[in-house]
């Protein structure tokens, strides 16, 4: 076994949400049947969640480790973060550190986080857009809300920024927030105001929306998304999928990863 292809995640500790990282492993099994394929999550807190609950998955360090005993040389890392935050740095510095010691791997390929891949982005938001029918327009009243979850780190907020400019200037109307500042619901609900904004698709812009995604933006709590943008005459109508349970999403993260197999032929 020469080539291998790992997958890193922040992760999920339910259940149902680890449907969209079944649904990326199926299809990359589909279309690189010899490529052996891992997973590991790089969130710790998510981690030790599912290990106290009885199910163990490899921090990257030791996916690396199992991989080159395995007989793996040449290694295609495969990100399914946002941004460049706390998790995707230090999964790099993970990288770096295990390639400079005597196990490391002849070839090694790191794919970037999807908002520091422009093209991938937008390909990801225009397919969640195939989802609303029909898509809202620029001169309507109604709007796709993306939902991430933010970043307290200076880089990933830039980063957040810039994909909500990009949003803005299409010519479909569509908004990025963050459960997070600066894009937190205050800026998002004076920006529908301004707009004139009455209804809105709320979509998580997250790879799987677990139960916690879902309660913060679409619960009966009245704190949620949903329950405060109504309290502003703003109609939510929820979409409550992660990205990587749509197939046409999925697809592009297995590109992304045949371009990463490319790399180290």
């Amino acid at each position: 076994m020469s080539r291998a292809l790992l997958f890193a995640v922040p992760g999920t500790s339910s259940a149902q949400a680890a449907e969209a990282f079944r649904n990326i492993d199926r299809l990359t099994q589909a279309r690189f049947p010899d490529i052996p394929r891992s997973w590991t999550y790089t969130s710790g807190g998510v981690r030790r969640k599912l290990a106290a609950h009885g199910t163990t998955v490899e921090p990257p360090a030791q996916a690396l480790s199992r991989l080159r005993r395995q007989g793996v040389k040449r290694l295609a890392v495969q990100s399914l973060h946002l941004v460049d935050g706390m998790e995707y740095g230090e999964l790099r510095e993970t990288i770096v550190s295990f390639n400079a010691g005597p196990d490391g791997f002849e070839r090694c390929a790191l794919g970037q986080p999807i908002l520091e891949t422009p093209d991938l982005f937008a390909g990801i938001v225009h397919e969640l857009l195939r989802e609303i029918s029909p898509p809202p327009r620029g001169d309507g009243d109604t709007a796709a809300l993306l939902v991430a979850h933010g970043s307290r780190q200076p880089s990933a907020r830039k980063a957040y920024e810039v994909a909500a400019a990009y949003c803005r200037g299409m010519e479909t109307r569509v908004m990025l927030g963050t459960i997070m500042e600066p894009l937190g619901l205050p800026s998002v609900i004076s920006r529908c105001r301004d707009a004139g904004i009455k209804r809105v698709f709320l979509m998580p812009f997250t790879i799987a929306a677990g139960s916690s995604v879902i309660k913060d933006l679409a619960g009966p709590d009245p704190a949620s998304w949903r329950s405060l943008l109504a309290e502003e005459g703003i109609e939510c109508m929820p979409v409550l999928r992660g990205l990587g349970e749509y197939d046409a999403i999925a697809r592009l993260w297995v590109e992304e990863a045949g371009k990463l197999l490319e790399k180290i032929q």
